[in-house]
């Protein structure tokens, strides 16, 4: 983040990120501020996924049934074989 200035693609992205990068290379109190928030978000988020799949297995061992969906594909009855279906003739 902070060599990106430095680099043949830097006019890719903002000047403002190298400038960021330095500032939070240099100063320990934006260091510490920026994983601490980070780890918050991750903590947060991680919280909310494990949430999720709980709730998606609780409803899975409730009604299992609901989860089973029918094929779309009608099934193929005896009328409707294909031992009867002919090719085109010249």
């Amino acid at each position: 983040m902070c060599s990106i200035g430095e680099t043949c693609d830097a006019h890719l992205f903002s000047r403002l990120l190298a400038e960021k990068g330095n500032l939070i290379q240099s100063n320990k109190t934006v260091k510490n501020l920026t994983f601490k928030k980070y780890d918050e978000t991750l903590e947060k988020y991680a919280e909310l996924f494990t949430s999720l799949v709980m709730r998606t297995i609780e409803s899975m061992l409730q009604k299992p049934s609901a989860l089973l969906k029918a094929s779309s594909m009608p099934s193929i009855k005896e009328k409707h074989a294909l031992s009867d279906v002919q090719l085109p003739s010249k």
